[in-house]
């Protein structure tokens, strides 16, 4: 697989020159001790891959915006549920002063 000839078969040259006998290859690329030859129904095949890349990709992103969006609809929803939990814990556990009775309320020295 190569980014510029797509899938191919690389193989030593005295091999290669075999390989030019079936009409289905095309020598893509020569190096010094190797060449590279395409098939047909590959590059074909790999044409219709990459044709729908794009694609997949503006699915995808579709996707992870939905749940994105569904996620942030229940954390909001979560933190108005948090929020109303911790005032009434703080109504349930912290009753008010009542100076009448003698109660007075607590000095905290974090020191």
């Amino acid at each position: 697989m190569t980014p510029l000839h797509g899938p191919v078969v690389e193989t030593s040259i005295p091999n290669g020159e075999r390989l030019l006998k079936f009409s289905d290859f095309k020598r893509v690329q020569t190096l010094q001790s190797k060449v590279r030859f395409s098939y047909a129904s590959w590059s074909e095949l790999w044409q219709r891959i990459t044709a729908n890349d794009k694609r997949i990709q503006e699915l995808e992103r579709k996707v992870f915006e939905d749940a994105a969006n569904a996620v942030k609809i229940w954390a909001e929803r979560l933190g108005r549920g948090v929020e109303c939990i911790s005032e009434l814990d703080v109504a349930l556990n912290c009753p008010p002063k009542d100076k009448s009775a003698g109660w007075v309320e607590p000095i905290v020295n974090d020191r």
